[in-house]
């Protein structure tokens, strides 16, 4: 394959919508939506060979690929097509979801260094056991506190954690717990907009 023949296509949103459902049936489990959210938020881009659209990817205003996805049906091999990728768009590092094996498997063939991110969980509490004081669902007054919260414990744009809070907050969609006046975690829990049947709970402790 002459990797001449490869190139990328900035702001190619259509390509990269219309490539979603392709995306998330080669997934080995679930998406996380929030993980999902932020790869949307970035900078989209498609990827072609030639004049046939074999994936997209996604890369945020630090400059880390959040999502690179390829079709089966690309000639050339999925490494060669991400370390093109890597250094078109001058990515400085790589966040990769260990149920995206066609992102996970080319990522680990190029990475000279890994280290885990986050830990995603299946339940396996009962949910109708015991409650604890001090849970409860946010309101739209604690706004500021999540935002501060969020920032310091993961990160990101401060104005993407504003806008992505106060859509939570009006959907009814974060839980809070609160410990002596101090706010010790924050949980998300709503159903996936893009996997039917699938609901999301996530937790910053």
């Amino acid at each position: 394959m002459n990797p001449a023949l490869l190139s990328l296509r900035a702001g190619a949103s259509s390509d990269y919508v219309a490539l979603r459902a392709d995306y998330l049936a080669q997934l080995v489990a679930p998406a996380d939506e929030l993980w999902t959210a932020f790869a949307d938020m970035g900078a989209l881009h498609a990827l072609y060979e030639g004049d046939v659209v074999i994936g997209c990817c996604s890369v945020d205003a630090e400059g880390q690929l959040l999502r690179f996805f390829v079709l089966p049906s690309a000639k050339a091999p999925s490494t060669e097509i991400l370390l093109f990728t890597l250094e078109e768009l001058g990515v400085s590092q790589m966040m990769v979801a260990t149920q995206d094996h066609g992102f996970l498997a080319p990522a680990l063939d190029v990475a000279t260094r890994v280290e885990s991110h986050s830990l995603n969980y299946s339940p396996a509490l009962d949910p109708d056991g015991p409650g604890l004081e001090g849970l409860r669902v946010g309101r739209p007054e604690d706004h500021g506190r999540l935002v501060d919260f969020q920032e310091a414990a993961v990160g990101g744009t401060r104005l993407f954690l504003e806008e992505f809070a106060r859509a939570r907050l009006e959907g009814e969609e974060l839980i809070l717990f609160e410990e002596d006046g101090e706010l010790r975690c924050v949980g998300e829990l709503r159903r996936d907009t893009q996997q039917p049947g699938v609901s999301q709970l996530g937790l910053i402790v």
